[in-house]
Parts: C-alpha cells; sequence; structure tokens
C-alpha cells in the first residue's frame, strides 16, 4: 500500500488527535502543505508498530525519531544565529551555555506544554497507559520532530519564524538572566581586588 493508505488510516484511527494537530497548526500559526510531514512529526514508535500490527497489508508506517534528528539540528541552527546577533556580543562559553539552556528536555517539554503538543500524539496503548502523553521525553522529541517536519515543508525561514515565536519569552528570560548573573560575578571580581573579601548582598 501507498504512503497515502497508511495516514488514512491513521486519521481513521486516531481522530481526536488529528482534530488536535489542526489545532495546533492555528496556535503556532502555520499550515502544512504536506500534512504526511505533520502526521510523521507527531507519531510515536509505539502508535506505529500498533497500525502496522493491526493492519498487516501497509507498509511499515514512519514515526519521529528521522524528524526529530533533523529538527535537532535546525533548532540549534536557528538559536545559534539569533545568539550571534544579540547586541550583548558573548563570547563562546556563555553562548554554548545559553543554547544548552534552550535546547535541555526541559525547556523543549515546557514549550510542548505550552502548545498543548501532548494532545496531539500519537501513541500505541500501552504507552498511552505509561502517561507517555505527558513525559518531558516524549514532548521533547516531539517538539524536536515538529520543527524538522516544518523546515522540510517550508525551508529555513519557515521553521526559523515558528522557532522565534514559540521561544520569545523564553529567550528573553535567559538573557535577562545570565546579564544579572554577569553583573553580579563582576561586581565580585572588582570587590575581591579592591577588598579582599566578597560583597555582602542585602534584599
Amino acid at each position: 500500500m501507498e504512503s497515502h493508505d497508511i495516514f488514512e488510516t491513521v486519521r481513521e484511527g486516531f481522530p481526536i488527535q488529528i482534530r488536535a494537530m489542526e489545532d495546533l497548526c492555528l496556535r503556532v500559526a502555520y499550515s502544512f502543505r504536506d500534512q504526511s510531514l505533520l502526521l510523521e512529526s507527531l507519531t510515536h514508535s509505539s502508535a506505529a508498530r500498533y497500525v502496522q500490527k493491526k493492519n498487516l497489508q501497509l507498509v511499515a508506517m514512519p514515526w519521529n525519531e528521522r524528524l526529530e534528528f533533523l529538527g535537532d539540528s535546525v533548532l540549534s541552527l536557528v538559536l545559534s544565529s539569533l545568539l550571534l546577533q544579540r547586541p550583548e556580543k558573548f563570547p563562546e562559553g556563555q553562548l554554548s551555555k545559553i543554547r544548552a539552556s534552550l535546547v535541555n528536555e526541559h525547556t523543549l517539554a515546557r514549550i510542548s506544554q505550552s502548545i498543548d503538543i501532548g494532545s496531539c500524539l500519537l501513541l500505541g496503548p500501552g504507552e498511552e497507559r505509561a502517561g507517555g502523553r505527558n513525559k518531558d521525553s516524549v514532548l521533547a522529541d516531539a517538539l524536536e520532530a515538529f520543527f524538522g517536519a516544518i523546515y522540510l515543508d517550508a525551508g529555513l525561514e519557515g521553521a526559523k519564524r515558528v522557532i522565534l515565536g514559540l521561544y520569545k519569552d523564553i529567550l528573553t528570560s535567559s538573557l535577562t538572566d545570565l546579564t544579572q548573573q554577569d553583573y553580579k560575578s563582576r561586581l565580585q571580581e572588582l570587590t575581591q581586588g579592591a577588598f579582599k573579601e566578597a560583597p555582602l548582598y542585602k534584599v
């Protein structure tokens, strides 16, 4: 069977999740030209195995692992480019630190929750019972796969627009925190140099 048949089977078997995907696209203001990319990005391996087992005549159903691999690279590229353009001119060590905080599992899961990716996930019965819809690891992987799907569907500019829209508040908060930490570190250096002791802070 062709991929068209696979995704028609998915649509019939997961109607609630399909409607949730439509709502997700509205939330991030992006419309997929190739709907199969959207479906693949939000398909967990457990769902692919479940659908294959229930429909043995189907060819292997793709899941989001490959798109996650791509999305991880796209996300790093977009955020790295943005950080290099910041007026603060952060050194390499700080750039790496900021980027790591923006792409770690906790941050990705937090963004996924903010746009309710969990409700869109196609999961097998076992993973559903295990609470996969709310697992940070599953949500983080799905978000990266979602970014990878947008990249394939609309190129780097399309992915960049969605990524920066979702990261706007988190990026501002992270940079503010880092700047404040830098001021504190600099004050400590000056105080220790002049008075041979660390400053005392009163709140």
